[in-house]
């Protein structure tokens, strides 16, 4: 952890951040312990977060459990346009892009697609 907020880390469960969107998994072993964290309102919440402080509960969304798909999400991009979230997830099925609609709630999601990229480490979005 750092001293001054001003280089953009704060605590968020023992997890160091610079993202509205976390992703996270226990093992790299797992196939099912992963998840996502998105901060809502995220500017505001980072703004009046404390140096070295904690995000509440209250102002996160969390995508997690069997449902999700997730077990070692490596990547996450986010689409304003679409407000879709894309996932690079390395373990499981050997790799997938995953995608995920903004949610207004946490939960056990599905992703609203899943497409097979054997060995996804990384993922951005590009729009033209």
């Amino acid at each position: 952890m750092t001293s001054s907020n001003t280089s953009g880390k704060i605590t968020l469960t023992n997890l160091l951040t610079t993202t509205p969107i976390v992703k996270l998994f226990a093992s790299a072993a797992s196939a099912t312990d992963g998840g996502l964290i998105i901060i809502k309102n995220f500017s505001t919440v980072f703004a009046s977060t404390a140096a070295a402080g904690t995000i509440a509960v209250t102002n996160q969304v969390r995508i997690y459990g069997s449902n999700s798909l997730l077990g070692n999400p490596v990547a996450v991009a986010y689409d304003s346009v679409t407000k879709n979230i894309y996932v690079a997830e390395r373990l499981n099925a050997g790799g997938q892009v995953l995608t995920y609609s903004f949610p207004v709630g946490s939960g056990d999601f599905a992703p609203v697609n899943a497409r097979a990229e054997a060995g996804v480490t990384s993922i951005f979005v590009l729009r033209k």
